[in-house]
């Protein structure tokens, strides 16, 4: 007998902001009509929104997620706002939790930030970015991303990375120690 789940049924969505070249429209209507699904889905009882980003794609798939993340918590107060993923070895450790940590803020603590490592060659070309890195980079910027949101004042020196006396704010209830909230950086992908 298979076994019973006493789990909720969760209704997720999940957007790439895609407006691929046979059915083009302008992207200003296509942001805004998904923006308006967005909030109707909270207001219908839908529980999370995915954003995932890519860059230089012709059909303009999302190529900067938190500020789309921030336009979902500013129309919301429900739903639930995740990135899956932030291709992380293509940002800058103290900018990325310094906006996560906004976004987080902004949604009263709805935010959810996933991470992966990326696998298209001409996203690592564009950058500058041996993909060879991609797993070593990604380590050690959530090593640093976990820090800053922890709120420690951080000097840290590697091979990719150097910073000096960074400490964020706005704070994040992220990874507000002692929260219910405070939970792990999602790491996707293969290192």
């Amino acid at each position: 007998m298979p076994a019973t789940s006493s789990a909720p049924l969760h209704f997720d969505l999940y957007y790439d902001f895609r407006n691929p070249a046979p059915w083009q429209r302008s992207y200003t209507k296509v942001y805004s009509e998904t923006l308006d699904q967005i909030a109707w889905a909270d207001q219908n009882g839908f529980d999370n929104v995915w954003l995932s980003e890519h860059h230089l794609c012709d059909d303009g798939y999302a190529p900067s997620v938190l500020p789309i993340a921030a336009a979902i918590a500013a129309r919301t107060r429900n739903i639930r706002i995740g990135t899956a993923v932030m291709l992380l070895p293509f940002h800058n450790p103290i900018r990325l939790a310094e906006d996560a940590a906004t976004v987080d803020v902004i949604s009263g603590g709805r935010f959810e930030l996933g991470v992966g490592v990326g696998y298209r060659v001409g996203e690592f070309e564009s950058f500058a970015v041996p993909k060879a890195e991609r797993g070593k980079r990604t380590s050690e910027a959530l090593e640093i991303i976990r820090r800053l949101l922890d709120g420690e004042a951080l000097t840290y020196k590697s091979k990719y990375f150097e910073i000096n006396k960074a400490k964020i704010a706005p704070p994040s209830a992220l990874f507000e120690p002692g929260s219910e909230r405070r939970r792990e950086l999602k790491h996707h992908g293969n290192c």
